[in-house]
This record gives C-alpha cells, sequence and structure tokens, in this order.
C-alpha cells in the first residue's frame, strides 16, 4: 500500500551537494527546514520534535528501538544482580532478569519457553531462576531430562544464544527491529529447521490474526549457512545482497563498491529479472572453489 503523500514528504530530508544543505520538510503547510552540511554537528533526526515534525520524530522514536544483537556466551553464563534492569542488552546481558520478571508475572510463558528451547536442545525439560538474595543476584538454572539441574555457567554457548532468542519471541515487553548475524552458530544443522521457525516468530506477521495484539517485531538476520536458507520458512523473506564493483559516471569513471540486493524465489517458479533461484544460491554458498562459486552466482540470477 502506498503512503499517503503527507507522510512520504514528511520524513523526507534533501541533500545538495552543490550548495552541500540538508532540508527536512515539515508536517502541513509548514515550510522545509534547511541547515548547511558542514555546521550540522549531529544528524538530522536528532533535532526534530514531535510538535513541528511529528513524523520524522515518529521515525526517529523508531530507529531507537532498533538493537544489533551480539549475544556473548561469557556473559549469558553470569548470574545478575536483583537490581539490574529486567530486559535483554545486545550482549546477553540480564537475561536472568528477564526470565525473573517473566517467571514471577507469567509461569506458564516461562514453561513455553523451556518447551520451545527443548524443541531445539534435546534432553532439556525445563528452567527456571533462583532468586538469591543474601547474594542479590539471579541464577538460571536448566533441567535435565534425568532429573539433574545445571546453571548457566554449564551450559553450551548454542544453548544459551537459542535460550536468548527463545526468550525475545515470548516476551511480551519485546518491540522494534532486531538485528542478528549468524544464529545458526553453535546449532547442529539437523535443527535448522525449528531454528528457522524461532526466528519466523520473532517478527510480526501481519496477515496472522493472532499476531494483531502482539507487538510489531521486526527481525533482519545475516547468514551464509546453506542448511538455513534452505529451509521452507526462510523463503518468503530471503534476500541476497552481493558486494559489486560499479562504475560511477559522474565522478570521471571511478570505481566503487556497492551491494545490490534481490530476493530469493523457489527454483521452480517463474522467470523473473529481478530474483535468483534458491537451487543456485544454495550451490553458490556450497562451493569450496572461489571462480566456481563467482560462476554458480552468475547463473543464479533469472533472466
Amino acid at each position: 500500500m502506498p503512503l499517503p503523500n503527507s507522510f512520504r514528504y514528511s520524513v523526507l530530508w534533501e541533500f545538495w551537494i552543490g550548495n552541500s544543505s540538508n532540508t527536512l520538510h515539515q508536517d502541513g503547510q509548514l515550510g522545509p527546514k534547511a541547515s548547511l552540511a558542514e555546521r550540522i554537528e549531529r544528524t538530522v533526526l536528532s533535532g526534530v520534535n514531535s510538535a513541528e515534525f511529528p513524523h520524522a520524530f515518529a521515525v526517529r522514536e523508531a530507529i531507537r528501538s532498533w538493537s544489533f544483537l551480539q549475544l556473548n556466551p561469557s556473559i549469558l553464563r553470569e548470574p545478575s544482580s536483583l537490581l539490574n534492569p529486567a530486559s535483554l542488552y545486545p550482549d546477553g546481558r540480564y537475561l536472568p532478569n528477564v526470565l525473573a520478571r517473566i517467571q514471577s508475572s507469567d509461569p506458564l510463558l516461562l514453561q513455553d519457553i523451556a518447551r520451545d528451547l527443548a524443541n531445539i536442545v534435546p534432553g532439556l525439560i525445563g528452567l527456571h531462576v533462583e532468586e538469591d538474595r543474601p547474594s542479590d543476584r539471579y541464577t538460571l538454572w536448566a533441567t535435565m531430562e534425568d532429573g539433574r539441574s545445571f546453571s548457566a555457567r554449564l551450559l553450551s554457548d548454542g544453548t544459551l544464544r537459542m535460550l536468548a532468542l527463545v526468550t525475545l519471541a515470548h516476551d511480551p515487553q519485546h518491540q522494534g527491529v532486531l538485528c542478528l548475524e549468524e544464529p545458526e552458530n553453535g546449532v547442529h544443522a539437523m535443527r535448522m529447521e525449528r531454528i528457522a521457525d524461532l526466528l519466523c516468530s520473532l517478527a510480526t506477521d501481519m496477515q496472522d490474526p493472532a499476531d494483531a495484539q502482539r507487538p510489531l517485531r521486526q527481525l533482519l538476520v545475516n547468514t551464509h549457512s546453506p542448511a538455513l536458507v534452505k529451509q521452507p520458512s526462510m523463503l518468503p523473506a530471503l534476500i541476497f545482497a552481493q558486494t559489486v564493483t560499479s562504475v560511477d559516471a559522474q565522478a570521471s569513471h571511478a570505481l566503487q563498491r556497492v551491494t545490490r540486493m534481490a530476493p530469493v524465489i523457489a527454483s521452480t517458479s517463474a522467470v523473473s529479472d529481478h530474483a535468483y533461484a534458491l537451487d543456485r544460491i544454495i550451490e553458490y554458498l556450497t562451493s569450496a572453489d572461489a571462480e566456481e562459486a563467482v560462476a554458480e552466482l552468475r547463473g543464479a540470477r533469472r533472466l
């Protein structure tokens, strides 16, 4: 659906090389706001307010909710102070606090987290957070099928990363854009289907009535794993990014590196001028020879 003009132009700013100025268009009948680029000490959006630029302000607030997740297993293993925030930081900090909040407000939700994690990590059947008042900390424990319990210190890197993602998928307070690199690291290839399903659950499905009351969420994932790419649930949102060298005709034919993106379609789909065939992308990712990989890439484009 196209955006209405009032929205499209309210968040549009222009940069003119000739006079090096930035122009931010205001809402309604108000005129644009221009500033010299050489005098700008911060981003254009950082200076907007809700009165003059309500739509641009909304964009700024949305960008503030973006999170670049770089989960650190060493941090995920550590207990957390009772006084720490109950929200997950990009490195995985405060995961015990998040789970303690969920355990306190909705114990059944913690069971759902344990169930979904068990679908990825064989042998795990339960989770609980222990509150240690004398030490002023929360400690995370996992229960296994044989009845033994292990603290987070003894869990594998892959298990801890998956626990953080499953927690975000179920946390009613999680919202915004989440960016993640190579979520398949540390996970067995046989579990990729469930990893793909988990990643899909981290984004709001606008076509699903059940998601109507959920917070708006979007997930951006970077991966080089053919095992993950070939999962059926990934295909509708799959995009292939390629860095290429182009010639800038306006700058004395100077060479510049640019990133081009195109959707990936099923290998049996109709021919498209702007998409890559999935089977050729898989061959490209699995190729051990650089020249062979480039050849596969050239053949992947449906022309």
